[in-house]
């Protein structure tokens, strides 16, 4: 059964420019101190979309990630590239055991954090459970930074629009599929529903929902600031375009 997991690397492609986009996002660490002697810590490293190409570069990435199945999948994707590293099964609530202090930057990609508190996959979310998981993730983040460290973290855009859109096609065991994915907001509820969408020539769909925290731009500025960040701010990347992404600084 093909798993939503399984797809991230199609929706990556359809989503960035990837060689821009490793590149900015080198200069922009490069600019903040980053050697590629510094630790970066990879907190979401899913399928190894940006890391394997941050390592092939010679930067000193720990990639850790909380679901199996993304684990299995950097691992495979590593051999391919012929880099002899492996990606961690760790949660992020358990992420400051033997890091405390030890990172120059961390890496919170993909929209990640408003799946805090374990929705990622999953139709449903404790709204207050996930804000609390969230809040304790940030400051997680914060513990593993050394002295002027930094945290890059993204979410939806800020002028996301709730709507249905097509991606690209895709070939699934043979059959060529429409690749889509839906964006629902509730408002009153504090969620939001992504939807990734296979739709196949005879219209038949295959959906996989996940349901996060509707976390708006200036509320994760907030926690951020909470969680013991002197300063936060928006990092404009030019082929950034799906997520808004933000630096806060240790």
């Amino acid at each position: 059964m093909v798993q939503i997991d399984d797809l991230w690397g199609e929706v990556i492609r359809y989503i960035y420019d990837k060689d821009a986009y490793v590149e900015e996002l080198k200069d922009l660490l490069q600019n903040h101190g980053v050697t590629r002697q510094s630790l970066i810590i990879d907190s979401c490293a899913g399928s190894g979309f940006p890391s394997l190409d941050l390592l092939s570069d010679q930067f000193n990435v720990l990639p850790l990630d909380g679901t199996q199945r993304m684990i299995e999948l950097f691992n495979q994707n590593a051999k391919q590239k012929g880099l002899d590293v492996r990606s961690t099964l760790l949660r992020w609530e358990d992420l400051p055991q033997g890091f405390t202090n030890k990172a120059k930057a961390i890496l919170c990609r993909g929209n990640s954090i408003i799946y805090a508190g374990n929705s990622w996959g999953k139709d449903d979310v404790d709204i207050e459970k996930a804000k609390a998981a969230i809040q304790q993730t940030l400051k997680n983040f914060y513990d593993c930074l050394g002295d002027s460290g930094i945290l890059y973290i993204d979410k939806f855009h800020k002028d996301e629009t709730a709507e249905e859109t097509i991606k690209g096609r895709i070939n699934i065991f043979g059959i060529p599929e429409q690749l889509l994915w839906r964006v629902e907001h509730d408002l009153d509820k504090k969620t939001r529903r992504w939807i990734l969408i296979r739709e196949q020539p005879d219209g038949k769909r295959f959906e996989y929902a996940n349901k996060g925290y509707l976390l708006m731009y200036e509320e994760l500025r907030m926690m951020l600031l909470r969680a013991g960040f002197k300063k936060v701010e928006e990092a404009h990347l030019d082929s950034e375009t799906t997520y808004t992404a933000m630096l806060a600084y240790k």
